[in-house]
């Protein structure tokens, strides 16, 4: 989990994947541009000099439309944006990860896999390894930009005296777990994780949270399991988001205030993997660094902006920003009922 300190509470995470909450008095991003009404407009340009032919005429909301129009622009037009989000929790697994796996400690949550290593982080700037499961910046870190912030905040394990992981909060990747079990008992696993869900988003709205932007399950067939992908390998994770949606709305029904939305990464990657050119990948199936992904292995592939998955079982930085994205300002064929901005923006 990642945390910006703040007055008010935000959060992005899902139950195995992330999750968007605000709290009542959040305030919605704004732009610094002359007009009202959204109707203004001015130049997008590459402000760090990383892209020089990244340039286009944004609207006034800029990043979020500035992300559409230059794709590969590493700047989001910071300068045009002033943050005025007062805090943003991430909680997640390695896709929304900005390094708190770097300071749990194995007998908390059995021996964490880390990323603070190269080839991790190799196009992150001054080429880090910060404990990003990504070559660069991931999930986390663009929502966070799209927001109007200029990077995610620190791991929230790095500070002062984070507090100790417990049975709601400690892990997310739960249905690796319960595969090995017989079919009865993941078919009672996955009601079980559910009514979990419930209860962690029902204490974070206790304390204050109103607007929750969940990120649902992918699939699991990933790189590190691909050649031994199954029937209950799929299913598990249709069987949760299936089961998220009358969550939410059960939830919103019964709490007052409360707001969501949710991405359908599952249906995301999907359409992705069936048309991996149309959308500038060449590769959605192999892991572009293989193995530990460290200097004492292979390295990674040059053509990182064509691979969807980084390592064995995470996406690429390009693969997150598309993403994101698509789930931030995009049409609601893969969030319901409304994309995170418009949530965000709800009165």
């Amino acid at each position: 989990m990642a945390r910006w300190p703040a007055a008010a509470a935000c959060a992005l995470g899902a139950a195995l994947l992330g999750m968007l909450a605000v709290s009542a008095s959040g305030q919605s991003p704004v732009a610094a541009a002359d007009g009202e009404g959204g109707n203004s407009r001015f130049t997008c340009t590459d402000t760090e000099k990383k892209r020089p032919g990244c340039t286009g005429t944004c609207p006034d909301r800029c990043p979020r439309s500035c992300v559409a129009l230059c794709p590969s622009c590493q700047t989001y037009c910071p300068d045009q944006v002033q943050p005025v989000r007062p805090a943003l929790f991430v909680f997640g697994d390695g896709s929304l990860d900005v390094g708190n796996n770097n300071y749990i400690e194995p007998n908390e949550v059995g021996d964490p896999w880390r990323a603070n290593h190269s080839y991790y982080g190799i196009d992150f700037p001054k080429s880090e390894p910060t404990g990003r499961f990504s070559n660069g910046f991931n999930m986390a870190d663009f929502i966070a930009k799209a927001m109007g912030f200029k990077m995610s905040p620190p791991a929230y394990m790095s500070l002062n005296s984070p507090a100790k992981l417990d049975a709601g909060f400690a892990g997310v990747n739960y249905i690796y777990n319960i595969m090995t079990r017989s079919e009865p008992d993941n078919k009672t696993d996955v009601p079980h994780l559910l009514s979990s869900y419930g209860d962690n988003i029902t204490a974070l709205y206790n304390l204050g949270a109103r607007k929750f932007a969940i990120i649902n399950v992918p699939t699991l067939c990933t790189p590190v399991v691909s050649h031994t992908c199954d029937d209950l390998m799929t299913s598990l994770p249709k069987d949760f988001n299936d089961g998220i949606k009358p969550l939410m709305a059960s939830l919103a029904s019964n709490l007052d205030g409360l707001r969501y939305s949710i991405a359908d990464f599952y249906a995301f990657s999907d359409v992705v993997s069936a048309n991996p050119s149309a959308y500038g990948f060449v590769n959605t199936g192999a892991s572009c660094c293989e193995g530990p992904c460290a200097t004492n292995y292979r390295p990674p592939c040059a053509n990182r902006m064509e691979y969807w998955y980084w390592d064995q079982e995470n996406p690429t930085e390009q693969a997150a920003k598309l993403a994101t994205t698509t789930f931030f300002n995009g049409t609601t064929q893969f969030t319901a009922p409304v994309n995170f901005e418009t949530l965000i923006n709800q009165k």
